[in-house]
């Protein structure tokens, strides 16, 4: 499983949980939006997320453990199942920061990912 990475290229942290209902993603470059097309109704992703037959809960482990396991990755919020990840490139350590979500649907579960830079 690979994690989208991208190089950052400001130094910040203020930005809030990203609201993927209602998510905008107006970055033409440093970012990276995975979502169903259920929740991102805008159409504004650039891929739509992979639907797996596991419940949620099992798919959150998984993905989780890949993100944290993953060199230059911390964890900054929670909030309500929702995760925001912070990561530092290795030589210049610009900051990308990483919101996940994950779904239930009919007995399937999916995932939100947007990563972008500032």
């Amino acid at each position: 499983m690979t994690l989208v990475a991208l190089s950052g290229c400001n130094s910040y942290i203020y930005e809030g949980l990203a609201d993927f209902s209602n998510i905008d993603n107006k970055k033409k470059f440093n970012s990276f939006l995975i979502c169903p097309k259920y929740i991102c109704k805008k159409k504004v992703f650039y891929k739509e997320s992979p639907v797996y037959g596991i419940p949620k809960e099992v798919l959150k482990k998984i993905l989780l453990k890949e993100i944290i396991t993953t060199p230059g990755v911390t964890i900054f919020r929670y909030n309500n199942h929702q995760y925001q990840f912070i990561q530092r490139s290795n030589f210049f350590k610009f900051q990308d920061i990483i919101d996940v979500t994950f779904y239930t649907k009919k007995g399937f579960s999916t995932y939100a990912m947007y990563s972008r830079s500032r």
